[in-house]
């Protein structure tokens, strides 16, 4: 396929796909493992957090860079800010950035991204408890649906000027 228009198109539907599944999966995984739930629970947290690595074709890429056992905080920090990772928030959003620039009428939607990278860079997953980090998750996958939205309002819900 050309790299034109249409493929560019393709490429950003496809890393906000990524980058709200990988926040769904975050999401879910730190609910497993929240305060209200068992010790149980708890004793398995590497394994859910391998899981979670290799549901999103990253354990390999974990272990490479961070050369230590697996431990969530370092995972979260991975799978958000990484931006050599193609499944991280970050490498999604720098992808998403790449492709708005190539295509016309964009001026509006850097501006977006832009926000929407300081939001994702802001995450400190050392310093939150497990029900900020679920209300910070909710608050990516929002803005990632205003990014949508704007893209859509920006290219394909238009109407024709007369």
């Amino acid at each position: 396929m050309s790299h034109n228009h249409p493929y560019r198109f393709i490429l950003l539907g496809r890393n906000i796909e990524r980058a709200d599944m990988t926040s769904r999966i975050l999401d879910l995984a730190s609910l497993l493992l929240s305060e209200s739930r068992s010790d149980e629970m708890r004793q398995y947290e590497t394994i859910l957090w391998m899981n979670v690595l290799k549901a999103l074709n990253a354990l390999l890429m974990y272990r490479q860079q961070m050369r230590s056992r697996i431990k969530g905080d370092d995972v979260l920090n991975f799978l958000l800010l990484d931006t050599s990772l193609p499944r991280s928030v970050g490498c999604c959003i720098a992808e998403m950035s790449n492709c708005i620039s190539r295509l016309p009428n964009s001026d509006k939607l850097p501006l977006k991204l832009v926000e929407l990278q300081t939001y994702v860079q802001a995450i400190d997953t050392r310093q939150t408890t497990q029900k900020q980090l679920r209300g910070i998750l909710d608050g990516l996958q929002n803005k990632l649906g205003e990014l949508h939205g704007q893209i859509a309002d920006n290219w394909f819900l238009r109407t024709p000027e007369e």
